[in-house]
């Protein structure tokens, strides 16, 4: 079954990175992923950096999982070879929390040295009790033969868990952007998704927020991200990759997660929700700030999912609904 969910991931792992895409193409079903019967029985999932694999649980039970972004920390620590402290210094809540598992999105190192890679791996990987799977950040794949090496997961793959459907994109595969074969595989998902019943909602996770790109409305958090470098504003993602998404959040729930957030300077959480389909954004990512958080994501027997944010300093916060905005706003007025 692991052949079933990992080869058309391959595939985009061989394809040479595509040249910017301006217009050629947009989103339209392909044959790109397995037919929707064999994603519905697609249940095998290991992960591929510490070798834990998801529990077959039946469609209709509820389960937990956790994501956060930007794990390394503060840029300015650039000593450190470790995670961020506060990550590690959770480690237990995180184990103890009930979770199936934990999806990180992307920037898990600073760099990608064999010390790096070896002080993460052991400080996290290997104390972790539950499979990690990683949208990859401009970190991670600054050497990314290296990275691939050392934790052989497909940067682009996908599983269904509960009644989820989780996809796992490279945004820095055409920086900045959902093109080529990734975005065919992206738009096969999202058919698959529409057309199985047995998929209540999907779930999105990938690093960068791709999908600020072009929309005026989401400026302001377009402009304070962790660093402009890599990320475009000429409306792609609006052109090619949007309408397929509100398309399918008519009759299902969207969410998508990204991670490149919450370094000095910057806000550690945000939550916007389209005011006419079920399609929501959400960033989560780790600074070494007094404000570092992951999310606790439940997801219920019939697929929708709710948040929980849990701080690293342990105190209770405010839901993430309220960190949209005018929470930005606020926080970023002159």
């Amino acid at each position: 079954m692991k052949a079933v969910l990992f080869a058309c991931l391959l595939l985009l792992q061989a394809t040479p990175r595509p040249p910017a895409m301006k217009s050629a193409m947009k989103c339209a079903p392909t044959a790109a992923l397995p037919d929707a019967g064999e994603l519905a029985r697609a249940t095998e999932v290991v992960s591929g950096f510490n070798g834990l694999a998801l529990d077959a649980r039946p469609r209709d039970r509820a389960y937990r999982f956790v994501v956060g972004g930007h794990l390394y920390g503060a840029p300015q620590n650039k000593s450190s070879i470790y995670p961020a402290p506060s990550l590690l210094a959770n480690l237990e809540r995180i184990n103890a929390s009930g979770a199936s598992f934990f999806v990180s999105l992307g920037d898990v190192i600073r760099f990608t040295t064999p010390a790096h890679i070896a002080a993460y791996r052991r400080s996290f990987v290997e104390r972790l009790e539950m499979p990690l799977f990683n949208a990859a950040g401009n970190h991670d794949v600054d050497g990314r033969a290296g990275f691939l090496a050392a934790f052989p997961q497909p940067t682009t793959m996908h599983f269904v868990h509960g009644r989820v459907l989780h996809l796992i994109l490279d945004t820095e595969l055409d920086v900045g952007r959902i093109s080529g074969a990734q975005l065919l595989f992206l738009c096969a998902a999202l058919a698959r998704a529409a057309a199985l019943d047995e998929v209540r909602s999907v779930a999105v996770h990938a690093h960068k927020l791709v999908w600020t790109d072009g929309r005026a409305d989401l400026r302001l958090v377009h402009e304070h991200v962790n660093h402009p470098n890599g990320y475009v504003n000429d409306g792609g993602f609006v052109r090619d990759v949007l309408p397929a998404l509100r398309a399918l959040a008519r009759t299902k729930p969207v969410v998508w997660f990204s991670g490149d957030v919450g370094v000095p300077g910057r806000l550690p959480l945000f939550h916007h929700r389209e005011p006419d389909v079920d399609l929501t954004w959400v960033a989560v990512g780790l600074g070494d700030t007094k404000d570092d958080a992951l999310l606790l994501v439940d997801v219920t027997p019939a697929g929708r999912m709710s948040f929980t944010v849990m701080r690293m300093d342990g105190q209770s916060s405010r839901p993430l609904e309220e960190f949209g905005l005018e929470h930005w706003r606020k926080h970023f007025s002159p």
